[in-house]
């Protein structure tokens, strides 16, 4: 799989929900990573990887979940407005019927392909992680 493909377009979708009130129970964590993975990878398609966080904030005295999702896709259009307004009201629906009342907010950007206005695509390097080690810095000598 070739990101810089001139047939791909390479995006990264942030989702912020925010609880709007105190649980009377708490959802465990993998709980949630399994039931958001599952309907982000119908959303998104099989070419995505997502990243997930958990914050706790206190509001009037009651402790409240906000939850972070960062999808990486290939499938979904960044440049269509519509795809934008269903992710965003398909997101906010799933959450509502699994948390309740929530606060979805939404980031979109463009990692790699054409951005359809004119403009040269743009490029996305994936690099392996590296390890350096105190002994590849000084050497073998003691």
């Amino acid at each position: 799989m070739d990101p810089n493909s001139t047939h791909q377009q390479w995006s990264e979708w942030e989702f912020t929900v925010r609880l709007l009130w105190a649980p009377f129970f708490r959802v465990t964590l993998q709980d949630v990573e399994y039931n958001v993975a599952t309907f982000m990878r119908k959303g998104f398609g099989s070419s995505s990887r997502m990243k997930m966080e958990k914050k706790q904030r206190v509001v009037s005295g009651e402790l409240r979940d906000t939850w972070v999702f960062t999808v990486q896709t290939e499938a979904a259009n960044v440049n269509d407005p519509s795809k934008r307004q269903y992710m965003l009201d398909s997101v906010t629906r799933f959450m509502e019927n699994g948390l309740g009342k929530v606060d979805v907010g939404m980031e979109v950007r463009l990692l790699a392909g054409s951005p359809e206005d004119g403009k040269p695509a743009e490029q996305w390097l994936i690099m392996p992680p590296s390890v350096v080690t105190t002994k590849m810095i000084m050497g073998d000598t003691p």
